[in-house]
């Protein structure tokens, strides 16, 4: 109903199983973590997104300055990631990271530039990240990856651009890279 100062505030107010919002206005930037641990469900999932005069820039989540560890750490089912930009500013870190056992997510329209890897899903063997969706997404100027995937099943990855990743020096240099993955993987589209 009225906005929250910080990100973490309004995670507080998110219930599990409900479909609840966190919308971070354009034009703004935060330089917190978000850590998405409420489940949503297939029919109601849970939003970080945008809202606002869609003709500023997306809202920001920003390493430079930060004190904490910024990046959005997805442990539970059913999140949308919409519309967001994270900017890593010269970080080993990842982005966006999924724990082994997330399932059905779905991530478009943002952007990820300046860090480590751009996203990464931390499936387990027996315990796969699983039902993983990014569309129209940048992912850009990361310096080791792009996307790195082990055990993970159904991904579609389509419609993005990755570009510049992986040119920190590291042995893992690479746009996206699936690892010990099982079936259904979709990679479509992407420049």
């Amino acid at each position: 109903d009225t906005p929250y100062r910080t990100v973490g505030r309004a995670l507080e107010q998110v219930r599990t199983l409900h479909a609840d919002a966190i919308l971070l206005r354009r034009g703004d930037a935060w330089r917190e973590g978000v850590v998405l641990n409420r489940a949503g469900t297939a029919e109601l999932p849970v939003l970080l997104g945008a809202y606002g005069d869609e003709s500023l820039p997306r809202p920001v989540l920003s390493r430079e300055g930060a004190s904490e560890r910024v990046r959005i750490a997805i442990v539970a089912p059913y999140q949308i990631i919409s519309d967001i930009d994270l900017q890593g500013v010269e970080t080993t870190d990842n982005a966006l990271g999924m724990a082994a056992g997330a399932y059905h997510i779905y991530i478009e329209g943002c952007r990820m530039q300046g860090w480590g890897m751009g996203w990464r899903m931390n499936g387990e063997e027996g315990n796969t990240v699983h039902h993983v969706t990014q569309r129209r997404c940048v992912v850009v100027d990361n310096s080791t990856l792009g996307l790195y995937a082990p055990y993970a099943d159904d991904v579609l990855v389509e419609e993005n651009v990755y570009d510049q990743n992986g040119t920190g020096g590291n042995i893992r240099q690479h746009a996206l890279y699936l690892s010990r993955c099982g079936n259904r993987q979709v990679i479509r589209g992407n420049v």
